[in-house]
């Protein structure tokens, strides 16, 4: 009698440890959206980044393409922070701003460097590719560069300095968008389309 006992308390105990294993497995690896790969901090404890948390060495995927962050520059303008990311792959350079409006979105820009002559101060309606942009807002902010960012002329931000920026945000249709920045007495114009973040996946580099 006791030993039949004894068996339906291991089973009791045994069955209850196995499924909660089961639903904590199921919480991990069942449709929770994580679409970044985890990594550590020094202490061995698991990070999970996004794309909103940029670093230099991560990996970024877009459609069939992993693109490289060679750089970042980190953007701060009276408390609202953005970055914008470089990215490389097989020498195709993009480069990817992130948190730019100060709304919540899981909005993003995918860019490139676009040969647009600025001369004076910037209009407020632009026309490249045969989209017309419309200046939708502007603004001057501090920023702090890692990595290679080539930011104007093949120049990088120097990663020990405080570096300041004018922007000037212009949208155009369909979700298209052209960025322009002033870095001292150079002009970059970034021009590229929005995109959710859910279309991207983030593998760490550190």
């Amino acid at each position: 009698m006791f030993t039949a006992l004894l068996v339906g308390a291991l089973v009791v105990v045994f069955g209850s440890a196995a499924f909660v294993v089961a639903r904590s497995s199921r919480g991990q690896l069942g449709g929770g959206g994580l679409k970044q790969l985890p990594a550590t901090t020094s202490d061995g404890n698991l990070l999970m980044r996004t794309v909103r948390d940029l670093r230099v060495g991560d990996i970024v995927q877009y459609e069939t393409r992993d693109y490289l962050v060679e750089g970042t520059v980190n953007y701060d303008e009276a408390g609202h922070r953005w970055t914008a990311g470089r990215l490389i792959d097989a020498g195709d350079e993009k480069w990817l701003i992130v948190g730019m409006e100060k709304a919540g979105t899981d909005t993003v820009r995918l860019t490139q460097i676009a040969d647009i002559d600025i001369s004076g101060y910037p209009p407020e309606t632009m026309v490249a590719g045969g989209t017309r942009y419309n200046l939708d807002s502007r603004g001057t902010a501090t920023a702090k560069a890692a990595g290679q960012t080539d930011v104007v002329g093949g120049k990088g931000l120097d990663p020990d300095s405080v570096h300041r920026c004018r922007w000037w945000r212009y949208e155009g249709t369909g979700g298209k968008c052209l960025i322009l920045e002033q870095w001292g007495d150079s002009f970059r114009t970034l021009r590229g389309e929005s995109i959710r973040m859910s279309d991207l996946e983030l593998m760490p580099g550190s």
